[in-house]
């Protein structure tokens, strides 16, 4: 039998079905080396690693799901969610405690004690959630989960082979995903609240880790408009609104305690916290809108 032609069209799909397999791959790679530093307990990044590395591989299986196995995927979805949202509640303790910390040391002594109660129970969930992550990113589990990777990455190319539009609909993805973040982050600039914040931050992590994707498989232009290191720059802006903001609501909650137990002095030392992490939560919002314009990509269509 006669093999079929090969077109330079064909050569080209398949060349793009095999970076995204290596993409696929090294970024199962890049979980397992944070995952083995996790374990270990001595690195004060690899939480954070273990979190971005989960996010990415995630963003990986989303954009490229038509041409994964169903069960396959979906059970390395729930791996990484799982562990995605375990890392991601110790990640944001750690970081409470780094932000209180540096605003405590400007701070008067009376303003240090006010706050050490707060400070101490953070320290300790930080510590709790360290031992919990440790626990689930076990050499045996995420061996399962690699497996698993493996599983739904084989017969990739032959699936996209059968499906000629699948990069097509994979840019699709990405453009939604930018609008999406578009539209948040520009409802969030506009209006500078809290929740709006937030969901632009949602949002815009999502738009950067399917950009990322796409690029790897070089069906969009690195250093584009869309250049996932300046939309990282956005994100980054983000995330240290967020722990002000998170910050703020706890130390105010703390405060109200103390008012009610009787211990006036400290609860404004407290609340004198809080309005300073909500003036730098303003300010922060100034110099969103200054990136925000030097930033194209999020101005219009990539």
């Amino acid at each position: 039998m006669i093999p079929p032609a090969r077109y330079p069209g064909d050569v080209a799909a398949g060349e793009t079905a095999r970076r995204v397999v290596e993409d696929v791959r090294r970024r199962g790679a890049v979980l397992e080396a944070a995952a083995r530093r996790a374990r270990r307990g001595r690195d004060d990044e690899a939480i954070h690693d273990v979190r971005v590395a989960a996010r990415r591989l995630g963003a990986a299986l989303d954009l490229w799901r038509p041409l994964f196995p169903s069960r396959a995927r979906r059970r390395v979805a729930r791996g990484i969610r799982r562990l995605r949202r375990r890392a991601g509640r110790a990640r944001q303790d750690e970081a409470l405690v780094t932000t209180l910390g540096d605003l405590l040391a400007a701070r008067s002594p009376a303003a240090r004690r006010a706050a050490a109660p707060l400070f101490g129970r953070l320290e300790l969930r930080a510590a709790r959630g360290r031992g919990r992550v440790s626990s689930l990113v076990r050499r045996r589990r995420i061996a399962g989960l690699l497996a698993c990777l493996e599983e739904a990455l084989t017969g990739f190319a032959a699936r996209a082979a059968g499906r000629p539009s699948w990069t097509d609909e994979a840019l699709a993805r990405v453009e939604r995903r930018a609008a999406a973040a578009r539209d948040r982050l520009a409802s969030a600039l506009a209006s500078g609240g809290d929740e709006e914040l937030h969901q632009a931050r949602l949002a815009l992590k999502k738009w950067r880790y399917v950009e990322e994707c796409a690029v790897a498989a070089e069906i969009r232009p690195a250093g584009g408009n869309a250049d996932p290191e300046r939309l990282h720059e956005l994100q980054e802006a983000l995330g240290g609104i967020h722990e002000a903001l998170l910050l703020r609501d706890l130390l105010a909650r703390e405060a109200a305690r103390r008012t009610a137990a009787g211990r006036p002095a400290a609860a404004r030392q407290l609340n004198a916290l809080a309005a300073a992490l909500q003036a730098r939560k303003l300010a922060a919002v100034r110099d969103l809108r200054r990136l925000a314009t030097t930033t194209p990509a999020v101005a219009g269509p990539a």
